[in-house]
């Protein structure tokens, strides 16, 4: 099955909702446990998840069209009370290797680059 069609499959399970969605393998959790700076700047707790997502493209080399495949490594952060901390923890590192959809809350005007748009089939 190609990406297409496996991204038309996932689509269509998403049929009349609406929003932002991620979809890709989890590579890796980190964290981070709220505290303070030593300039006294407080953060807050966080996971943040670790994707290898695959880019196909056609490069031109001497004229001859070559596909290739390059590997690009990305990391949502997701800020969490402390109290979801462990359990948010839990429930990504459970799913560490498997392809997972994930509805992003993005706030208006958010920045982010795309690599191109499909229509759902």
């Amino acid at each position: 099955m190609s990406n297409l069609d496996q991204l038309n499959k996932v689509a269509n399970g998403l049929k009349g909702k609406s929003g932002c969605f991620l979809i890709g393998k989890i590579e890796g959790v980190d964290f981070t446990a709220a505290g303070k700076m030593e300039n006294g700047q407080t953060y807050g707790s966080s996971v943040k998840l670790k994707f290898a997502n695959q880019i196909s493209s056609v490069k031109s080399v001497n004229g001859i069209d070559v596909p290739t495949t390059k590997y690009v490594s990305q990391t949502i952060k997701i800020p969490v009370t402390d109290a979801e901390l462990v359990s948010k923890v839990q429930e990504f590192n459970s799913k560490i290797g498997k392809e997972v959809i994930i509805e992003l809350e993005l706030s208006d005007n958010s920045s982010f680059k795309t690599n191109n748009i499909q229509e759902i089939a």
